[in-house]
């Protein structure tokens, strides 16, 4: 992992700061540690985004990946359903239903 994601993941992990952040700019973290295969912390940012970030989509579409990659796949269903109802129209849903 190179050093300037660290810094931001470890900046962004504060309990303070995250409540700055939006969800956007914490998710794009989360998702770049999901295509690194970093399963560990992006459970910690979905763990502590969970009741703030839960209207974005991108909340759920990470999740999906995550629970995906940790072999979870009852969960990764459950969040795809849940996905889907909150979300019909989306297109990275959409993609995830597709799969």
């Amino acid at each position: 992992m190179n050093k300037l994601k660290l810094l931001v993941f470890l900046l962004l992990l504060q309990p303070a700061l995250i409540a700055q952040r939006t969800c956007q700019e914490v998710l794009a973290v989360a998702e770049s540690f999901l295509i690194d295969g970093n399963t560990e912390n992006v459970g910690k940012i979905l763990n502590q985004t969970k009741g703030k970030c839960e209207e974005d989509v991108t909340w759920y579409y990470i999740q999906f990946g995550y629970q995906t990659a940790v072999g979870n796949i009852d969960s990764a269903t459950i969040f795809m359903n849940r996905a889907v109802k909150l979300f019909p129209k989306n297109d990275s849903i959409q993609f995830l239903l597709a799969q």
